[in-house]
Formats: structure tokens, sequence, C-alpha cells
């Protein structure tokens, strides 16, 4: 009896290149890089710290103190839109200190 072995066509291992438990695909590690990556344009912000628990993606913006609250807000919000556009199997959550 022949097998098809791990060939991406019969075998089952490579089959589904794209599922998320996949070593090579979606992993915390590359979605962490990513959102400092797509955070990294945005001017005022100092630091980024990002964690995940399950779905819900928690960002916390350290920003320029010489911002006023007005401008942190808009900060906030543009940070927000930016990680959830790029991030949409996430729940974003962003909370922005001085």
């Amino acid at each position: 009896m022949k097998t098809y072995g791990h060939d991406g066509y019969m075998g089952y291992s490579n089959s589904n290149p794209n599922l998320p438990n996949r070593h090579q695909y979606l992993n915390y590690n590359a979605d962490g890089n990513m959102i400092e990556q797509v955070l990294e344009p945005i001017a005022g912000i100092e630091h980024t710290q990002i964690y995940f628990n399950g779905t819900d993606l928690h960002v916390n913006l350290d920003v320029d103190s010489s911002l006023s609250d007005g401008q942190i807000e808009q900060l906030r919000a543009k940070a927000q839109s930016v990680v959830q556009h790029n991030m949409p199997r996430y729940s974003v959550h962003v909370e922005v200190k001085r």
C-alpha cells in the first residue's frame, strides 16, 4: 500500500497552511511585531506595551507629556483605528498614559 505522506494535497499536515495553529503563521510574536511596525509612524508615541488575552489585544501607549488632552485622545483614536484595521481578528483596546 502506497501512502501520500505530507505532500500538502492528500496528506493532512500541510494541506491547510493558513490555520492559526501553525507555528510559522499567526502567532503572538509575529502579531506583536506587526503592531509595533504599524504604530511606529504615529508621532507622539514614546513607548508601546502589547499584551494578548485570547482574542483581546491590549495596547498601552506612553506618549509625549507635552501633548494636550485633545491631542492625546486623537492619538489614541488613531492608534485604535490603525491597529484594529491591521488586526481584525482581535478585539483591540488602546490605553494612553503620559
